[in-house]
């Protein structure tokens, strides 16, 4: 008996040994997954979220890109020497920059000059990949055209984005389908009459491949929608430009997630878990749109998306609960790991992050502060400057021969000379002053504090001298010079477009006078 009984209590110790390891590893294994489970949706909820910021600044950057073009080719010396002399031969040098430009950046189907009257003055299409001269006889009118009232109505700067959409050729969509985007701003001769406006059809196909690209970061589907829900880039080619294609009116975000869209059309940022899966969106308006005039369309904004399916989420918990049971034994490791991935997600969040906003406030080729930045230095000046009733000045640059220089010896030496200027301009002034490329080859300069006009003279006298000495470009040697404008707070302006403004007529004076001299803008001359 006694012998007998010794085994018996060793398995029932035995057994409630194992059972209790069993019910301490299954109530582990239970904690374990469950917390597996938040954490996976937390780390797909910020995942999902930096990828949708990060296509959200990829777009508007693109979009800054597109206006700094248009404004650049709105203030083409040659179109603005054919407003002033009507001179035909630089309508010729209008048309051959187009082609330059148009062929070098290989985005834009159309760019065009139309007057005030709504008639195509000059136009180059981009076939094939290649520009091609629209002839005389092919001008149209685009009076009609609601970018072109659009467009016009605007003031000097000032941007027109129409909707995406596609082109239409005779009355219907063109095979193969083209999206586009139709950027627009007015032109002004010297004495600042409007005069027309310049149109750049930008191809949508590139920013929606670059969305593509991009959304292989996404465990979901990046999807792109209009103001009215209709998909740009949808779950299926079959549903996209539904208020474009016959048959498709109905193919709408709407019609497939309404609780989704009610949710996302009432917020500039949105993430949500529904039983179809994670939503997560974002509202895109475009750098430097305005509300249209009454009357007139053409504002737009659209919805980025991401989704990642219920199915998506599970498929991956439910192989972690596997793993988990498969190998109990190793449940330390197991907790690690998703730690470290979660960190990883984090820092790697934060370094892109960083990065976006180096990129958003940098110039790329110069390492000038960009536009943005700015802007908002030169607002957080004046604010200084009217706190403690100092003066501070603004100088507008742009320089002389540059264009010669890109057309002889290339865009590469161009861009040697660009990095070459954005050094020279940092010597000649003070390490309190701000330097900023201002696009192409235009930079400002912000004098945070000047005792009087004279002493903003001087820095452009300096930035003259440093200017004219020769430049090295693609080997060889080259000379430029530059004309300054110059705006002093308060007699040039107390606000930021003022002052700018300023500047900018100042320049435009000092190049109409002769280039590389300054010109101090004086209330009394405006």
């Amino acid at each position: 008996m006694l012998r007998g009984e010794i085994p018996a209590v060793v398995y029932r110790n035995f057994l409630l040994i194992l059972s209790g390891i069993a019910l301490v590893l299954m109530g582990m294994v239970t904690g374990v997954y469950q917390w597996e489970k938040r954490e996976l949706l937390y780390r797909v909820k910020v995942v999902e979220r930096h990828n949708v910021d990060l296509q959200r600044e990829m777009i508007l950057r693109n979009m800054e890109v597109i206006r700094a073009d248009l404004l650049f080719l709105a203030r083409q010396n040659e179109l603005i020497q054919l407003l002033e002399t009507h001179d035909t031969g630089y309508r010729s040098m209008i048309t051959e920059e187009y082609v330059a430009f148009s062929g070098n950046r290989g985005i834009y189907d159309q760019v065009r000059f139309i007057d005030a009257a709504g008639m195509e003055v000059c136009r180059v299409n981009y076939t094939e990949g290649r520009p091609v001269v629209v002839p005389d006889a092919a001008l149209q009118s685009k009076k009609g055209q609601s970018y072109v009232r659009s467009s016009l109505a605007l003031n000097r700067r000032e941007v027109f984005v129409s909707p995406m959409d596609l082109n239409m050729e005779n009355g219907e969509v063109e095979e193969p389908i083209k999206p586009m985007i139709r950027f627009g701003t007015p032109v002004f001769d010297l004495s600042g009459g409007k005069r027309g406006v310049v149109v750049l059809n930008y191809l949508g196909s590139h920013l929606l491949s670059e969305l593509e690209e991009l959304s292989k970061l996404s465990r979901g589907k990046i999807l792109l929608v209009n103001r009215n829900g209709y998909w740009l880039k949808g779950l299926e080619p079959d549903d996209e430009w539904g208020f474009m294609r016959e048959g498709r009116g109905d193919r709408t975000i709407v019609s497939r997630f309404p609780d989704t869209w009610q949710a996302l059309s009432a917020a500039e940022e949105y993430q949500g878990m529904t039983d179809l899966g994670l939503f997560t969106g974002t509202t895109i308006r475009p750098s430097g749109t305005v509300s249209p005039p009454s009357g007139v369309a053409g504002s737009c904004y659209w919805k980025l998306l991401s989704y990642v399916p219920e199915t998506e989420l599970l498929k991956e918990s439910r192989g972690f609960l596997v793993k988990l049971l498969g190998m109990a034994g190793v449940l330390f490791l197991a907790s690690v790991l998703p730690a470290f991935l979660l960190a990883q997600a984090r820092i790697r969040q934060a370094m892109d992050r960083r990065a976006l906003i180096k990129m958003a406030n940098f110039d790329t080729l110069t390492g000038l502060a960009n536009r943005a930045l700015f802007l908002d230095r030169l607002g957080h000046t004046l604010k200084r400057a009217r706190r403690y009733h100092v003066r501070c000045a603004l100088l507008f640059i742009d320089l002389d021969g540059f264009k010669s220089v890109n057309d002889t010896l290339g865009h590469e030496a161009g861009d040697e000379v660009l990095v070459e200027t954005g050094a020279r301009l940092r010597q000649a002034v003070r390490e309190s002053d701000m330097v900023a490329r201002h696009g192409g080859d235009e930079f400002t300069v912000i004098l945070p504090e000047v005792r009087e006009p004279a002493d903003a003279v001087a820095v452009a006298e300096k930035v003259l001298a440093v200017l004219s000495r020769p430049f090295q470009a693609a080997g060889r040697e080259r000379t430029i010079g530059a004309s300054i404008g110059i705006g002093v707070f308060p007699e040039a302006g107390t606000t930021v477009d003022a002052l700018l403004n300023q500047a900018d007529s100042a320049m435009y004076e000092a190049k109409a006078g002769g280039k590389n001299r300054w010109v101090l803008y004086k209330p009394h001359e405006s």
